[in-house]
């Protein structure tokens, strides 16, 4: 007897990717099923983060006690409050090049490890690019009237993933982002919006950071894959998964 060949139904249909803010409530699900590899992944974040913190507050009390608003009086404390901050942002940037990758891994269901987060792949310049680039431009839309800073910051939320995952440049991947998430803007900034301030929250609280950090990149990750399903995988050196 003769199959009788598959309905309309049975075969593979085009889905619509949408923002799904209980993607949310799912990164906290995936980060509570492997918290042993993402809270030591975010140790290096949280020691620099803290130690700005602690720098910051120091040399807000050497330029208090100082009685002088001479430049050179005021260098050691401005070096070190300026320097301890450039140090901060190329860790943090340096981490979220790395969980990016791993939560990508994660939502896909393959195999992370710690050692996933400190790999150097030559992205960290370009995630550190992405976020100036992207600050420069929320920043003028906040300024403008708001709402353009507003629906940037989420249109531009993929562009870490992208960079991260398929290896695109700063302007293509902010370019790809902006592009794919347009017809979703205003969720895309609500849900953006979120996000960061989860992670924002969890800066508030120092410690919060191992949390904050790699919440963010799963719900970006989660995102990322919503859009980027037909996406292959690759490995941290560019290489397609599995073959």
């Amino acid at each position: 007897m003769l199959t009788p060949p598959p309905t309309y139904t049975q075969y593979p249909r085009f889905n619509n990717p949408e923002i799904r803010f209980d993607a949310i409530g799912e990164a906290f699900q995936i980060f509570a099923r492997n918290w042993k590899v993402y809270i030591p992944a975010s140790v290096p974040s949280l020691v620099a983060i803290t130690l700005y913190f602690v720098i910051s507050i120091g040399a807000g009390f050497m330029t208090g006690f100082s009685r002088s608003n001479d430049i050179a009086s005021l260098g050691p404390s401005l070096a070190l409050q300026y320097g301890s901050m450039f140090v901060m942002y190329f860790v943090v940037a340096w981490q979220i090049a790395g969980i990016m990758r791993m939560a990508i891994r994660d939502v896909n269901g393959l195999p992370i490890q710690v050692s996933d987060a400190y790999k150097l792949d030559g992205k960290v310049g370009a995630v550190i690019g992405a976020a100036i680039s992207i600050g420069i431009l929320t920043t003028l839309g906040y300024v403008a009237c708001c709402i353009p800073g507003f629906l940037a910051s989420g249109a531009f939320m993929l562009t870490y993933p992208l960079i991260v995952e398929q290896r695109l440049g700063v302007f293509e991947a902010m370019g790809k982002s902006w592009e794919t998430l347009k017809p979703h803007m205003w969720k895309a900034a609500g849900y953006f919006f979120l996000v960061s301030l989860i992670f924002s929250v969890s800066q508030s609280f120092c410690i919060g950071v191992v949390i904050g950090l790699p919440v963010l990149c799963i719900c970006l990750a989660i995102v990322y894959k919503d859009f980027f399903l037909s996406q292959p995988m690759t490995d941290s050196f560019g290489q397609v998964e599995g073959r």
